[in-house]
């Protein structure tokens, strides 16, 4: 939930913390409630593998990170 407007960056990472997909960078997302999911592919095109993965949200100066399993 964004108390206002902010420019939002989302970007899942692997356990090497080598950059697997950007989600969102640079897109200025509106104030409240937002959701936004991983289709579980790559940058590339091709499918992550099964694993632990790392998605982090920088928003406001601020920097969140989440562990994301992906089981298939």
């Amino acid at each position: 939930s964004l108390a206002q407007a902010s420019s939002v960056e989302l970007v899942v990472f692997d356990v090497l913390g080598r950059e697997v997909r950007v989600l969102a960078r640079g897109t200025v997302w509106p104030a409240g409630v937002q959701q936004l999911s991983w289709d579980g592919h790559r940058s590339d095109g091709g499918v992550a593998g099964a694993g632990l993965y790392f998605a982090r949200l920088r928003v406001g100066g601020s920097a969140f990170t989440r562990p994301v399993v992906k089981l298939q």
